[in-house]
């Protein structure tokens, strides 16, 4: 988790070796890209083939508190973020496990969270950093010897204390130590320290809640809107007021969908950002939606039709994000808006438009008074 000059999650750079799985279902196979955690493989091998933990089902939302910086006589290398790093499982497979992995960085003056980055993934089912299979856990969880260190210790997170096990690993120049909960193998905390000449970096991550989060939307399956769906559009405007100016970039970005599995797309986007006349890649990234995220790309009409004025979806008593229907459609005519933000003045909010008849998502709008910030992106063409 880096919350520096450089956002990263948890786990990027780790996960590096994909595979493409193809579940034969009984109208059409169903085919997804599984990216597993090969850091982990390579020192647990066992991870490949394991199953996922019984406590790991579609709806389980887990929140990592992480702190990181560097220490540095050089006052140009100094610094550091806070922030949370929140996974919501979308969705549990045989052969895979579906996450939606959004990091939130926090104001050291406001102590406001905002969002600032959310990606999919799709992982093997034994995990690997954020949990591992107990049955392969188990097997590692009494090394000791070239420079690994394990004992049994009580440790408290989030509220709860627990028989975990400590797991420390030292070489010349960094310490790594890692908590894991010996029941379920789920991480607790990890603590990390590298020293490079007269630089020190150091990083950690602790585990501030776990708990179920039930969406109104039927879970098993995806809505009609998605059925047969390959690809869509997406038309972005951002406009920025500095000083009684604004400023306004566009964006066009083109999602494929890539992986179909019984209750979830995997969707790959590639994009363009307008900057004055220069236009700017915006890469590659990955995303996932099903029935069991909060506002994903589509809802069923008939889930739709059970919501009532606004009704509270969720309450995140970490980050503080409320999910709430804010509009309802009248005789299937409008649109459902559902609004995601903290309580009170000056924070970061969104709010997400659903065609009312269709349960399509319509639009996105995002407001960040901290940055003088509003971006809207509207879906476009679909096929």
């Amino acid at each position: 988790m880096n919350f520096s000059k450089s956002p990263k999650t948890l786990l990027a750079g780790v996960l590096s070796l994909a595979l493409v799985v193809t579940v034969l279902a009984a109208d059409e196979p169903k085919t997804y890209i599984i990216t597993p955690d090969a850091g982990s493989i390579a020192m647990m091998p066992e991870l490949v083939n394991a199953k996922a933990p019984a406590w790991l089902k579609p709806g389980v939302h887990i929140v990592l508190d992480g702190l990181d910086g560097t220490i540095s006589p050089d006052e140009k290398k100094r610094g550091g973020g806070h922030g949370y790093q929140v996974v919501d499982v979308i969705s549990v497979q045989p052969d895979a496990v579906v996450l939606q992995m959004t990091s939130y960085m926090i104001d050291p003056l406001t102590n406001h969270s905002s969002q600032y980055l959310s990606i999919g993934m799709i992982t093997n089912p034994g995990g690997g950093q954020i949990w591992i299979a107990p049955e392969v856990f188990s097997k590692y969880s009494n090394l000791n010897g070239n420079g690994v260190a394990s004992k049994a210790v009580e440790y408290e997170a989030a509220g709860q204390k627990y028989r975990a096990i400590l797991t420390k690993t030292t070489t010349q120049n960094s310490t790594l130590s890692v908590y894991r909960d010996s029941e379920t193998g789920l991480l607790l905390h990890s603590s990390s320290q590298v020293v490079n000449g007269a630089d020190q970096m150091i990083a950690h991550v602790t585990l501030a809640g776990r708990r179920m989060i039930e969406t109104p939307w039927s879970p098993n399956r995806l809505p009609p809107a998605l059925n047969g769906i390959k690809q869509f559009a997406m038309d972005g405007e951002e406009q920025t007021s500095i000083a009684g100016t604004s400023m306004v970039t566009t964006s066009h970005a083109q999602s494929k969908v890539v992986g179909r599995g019984p209750n979830f797309l995997q969707l790959e986007t590639t994009g363009n950002k307008m900057i004055g006349a220069t236009s700017v890649d915006l890469g590659k990234s990955m995303s996932v939606t099903g029935p069991n995220q909060l506002t994903p790309l589509a809802i069923d009409p008939d889930d739709i039709k059970r919501l009532l004025p606004n009704q509270e979806l969720d309450s995140d008593p970490i980050t503080k994000m409320v999910v709430r229907v804010t509009q309802l459609p009248k005789n299937g005519e409008g649109d459902l808006v559902i609004a995601v933000g903290a309580p009170g003045a000056g924070r970061q909010a969104s709010t997400f438009a659903y065609d009312g008849k269709t349960g399509m998502l319509r639009e996105i709008t995002v407001t960040n008074p901290a940055m003088n910030q509003t971006t809207k992106l509207r879906v476009g063409k679909i096929e």
